[in-house]
């Protein structure tokens, strides 16, 4: 991806002026960054981990998300869901 702005300038919010092309970014210090996927490890990982939790969570009433969620985030959430 092309760069249009110099590097440590960008910010959290020109995150979502990029375009959605299947791609992982982040900024750090103003710099932006193309990740790269998750690998086989880290999904292993990420399942163990949420099978742990998912008892203590669901005791207490709460809900798991797999991913980030802010009220920024590109997928809304459906009036019925949000209590």
């Amino acid at each position: 991806m092309a760069q249009t702005k110099p590097a440590g300038t960008w910010s959290y919010e020109d995150l979502f002026s990029l375009p959605d092309d299947g791609r992982r970014y982040e900024i750090i210090e103003g710099k932006l960054y193309e990740m790269p996927a998750p690998n086989l490890i880290h999904a292993t990982v990420v399942m163990n981990f949420i099978a742990l939790l998912l008892p203590i969570i669901s005791s207490l009433g709460g809900r798991l998300f797999t991913r980030r969620w802010t009220s920024s985030s590109r997928v809304p959430i459906p009036s019925n869901q949000t209590s």
